[in-house]
């Protein structure tokens, strides 16, 4: 009876699996409609299809053609990539700084200390940062 159930089981993921890739294949339109690697004689697999069409969607298009040229030295600095990736180190330093400042004051409420005060300094310091980058 084991092998039964197994066996049923085992049929019913394959129909969910045709179901699953026939439905991929009427939305995909066309892009499915030779699902066989001609070069390589295998089949391809719906992720592969997907992101050949995501690939062919994103080349296709020039990014940077959409974006207006900036009109003031302000936009032209936010638009920078030096901006841009000191803007992620800040939020990347925030995440790591709540994490420390998590484990911190718990211990301080664990050994009944008061917490250290650079805690808030330093929390104001990350708050202003992010205002002057909204600014």
């Amino acid at each position: 009876s084991r092998k039964t159930a197994k066996s049923t089981c085992s049929n019913e993921k394959m129909m969910w699996r045709q179901s699953m890739k026939a439905r991929l294949s009427r939305r995909l339109g066309s892009h499915c409609a030779d699902d066989v690697d001609e070069d390589e004689g295998r089949e391809r697999s719906m992720a592969m299809i997907l992101q050949e069409k995501i690939w062919a969607c994103c080349s296709s298009r020039s990014w940077s053609s959409g974006r207006k040229q900036p009109t003031s030295n302000a936009e032209a600095v936010v638009d920078s990539s030096l901006f841009q990736a000191l803007s992620c180190s800040i939020i990347s330093m925030n995440a790591i700084f709540i994490g420390v400042e998590t484990d911190m004051i718990t211990q301080s409420l664990v050994q009944g200390v008061e917490h250290p005060d650079w805690l808030l300094i330093v929390n104001w310091v990350f708050v202003t940062l992010f205002v002057a980058e909204l600014v």
